[in-house]
């Protein structure tokens, strides 16, 4: 698979006004007049969000595909997940589908989708819980998932074909740390030698870091179907919980007490057998968790190779802050050893 690319800039919201304005069939769909504001929310590694508000009508969020995640282009990637939000409808786990813009004039694929009250999660108990709740609504769906969504049935293969890419995109990097890059050569040693159990194929969302959620009212909804896949839901427990994906929010490590009780959660609300699904989650983690941090050392070296330009020749902040994130800390030496000696990977 080739290595994506991250693009700095994004558009503005004048921009996306703009695009609005001029898209008749985008305005006859959402209820657009000349009243209505577009604001900035956020923006992640391959889309950026913007709230839409209109007089009269819901709010809804326009999420702009800047590029591909885990595709060659970014068209299938913004189609899959449109497919995966029409097939959930209704099955309180995600938001709804509004619009669907392929060729913007912006340049960009885009989604208009429901806005999503809530907050965002923080690894509180009742959080913790409603996650897992979600994620056994998810993998209880029996019907079989779009056919344009990934099918993924030896994931271990898949995950560290993914994960070679990247260490590969590390290990050539003329900053790279000699002892990171041997943590992950150790690591992927240590990993193709396990005799790795696979659930049955389920829909995952695969990407469970912390931004991705909205709780409310102890209910759960995820966002952002990008890295979703048709494969073990044990690989969506394993990202949730990996000090990789809880590790981007100040750092938080769960503990061995705070993982057991998502297990049971789940468990409980799948009405399956904790130990046994317990068993295929430990086995999974270790290809989950090094797929994660191979794809943060990548994603780094994208950042720091960027050349922004902007009017006045400063870095954007965007760039900035991923810089001095808690993405970094990532790959230092001592926190890939604790990992080893932890037994996660």
């Amino acid at each position: 698979m080739s290595e994506p690319q991250y693009p700095i800039d994004l558009p503005t919201d004048d921009q996306v006004r703009t695009y609005l304005l001029e898209n008749a069939e985008a305005a006859r769909t959402l209820g657009i007049e000349s009243d209505f504001e577009v604001r900035f929310l956020a923006r992640g590694a391959v889309n950026a969000a913007y709230q839409l508000s209109v007089p009269g009508q819901v709010d809804r969020v326009l999420r702009i595909a800047l590029c591909a995640a885990n595709r060659s282009s970014v068209k299938p990637q913004v189609e899959c997940e449109a497919a995966v939000l029409q097939f959930l409808s209704g099955q309180n786990v995600t938001a709804d589908l509004a619009w669907i813009d392929l060729h913007s004039g912006m340049g960009y694929p885009l989604l208009a989708i429901g806005y999503l009250d809530g907050d965002p999660l923080d690894y509180r108990s009742a959080h913790l819980k409603a996650a897992a709740r979600l994620y056994a609504r998810l993998h209880n769906q029996t019907e079989e998932p779009p056919a344009i969504v990934p099918r993924v049935p030896d994931p271990m293969t898949q995950y560290l074909k993914e994960a070679q890419v990247w260490v590969d995109r590390y290990r050539h990097w003329s900053d790279a740390n000699s002892v990171t890059i041997a943590a992950f050569d150790a690591a992927l040693d240590r990993i193709r030698a396990r005799s790795i159990e696979f659930d049955q194929m389920r829909l995952i969302h695969g990407d469970g870091t912390w931004s991705n959620w909205r709780i409310q009212a102890e209910e759960a909804r995820i966002m952002d179907w990008d890295w979703c896949r048709v494969t073990t839901p044990a690989a969506d427990l394993a990202h949730f919980l990996s000090p990789i994906t809880t590790g981007r929010l100040r750092g938080r490590l769960l503990s061995r007490e705070e993982e057991n009780g998502v297990l049971v959660e789940y468990c409980a609300e799948r009405r399956i057998g904790l130990i046994e699904f317990e068993r295929l989650f430990r086995g999974m983690r270790s290809i989950v968790v090094f797929h994660s941090i191979t794809w943060t050392a990548a994603y780094l070296v994208q950042l720091a190779q960027a050349q922004p330009v902007t009017a006045d020749d400063q870095e954007p902040e965007f760039l900035k802050v991923l810089k001095t994130s808690g993405l970094a800390q990532q790959l230092d030496p001592e926190f890939l050893d604790w990992m080893k000696h932890e037994n996660i990977w």
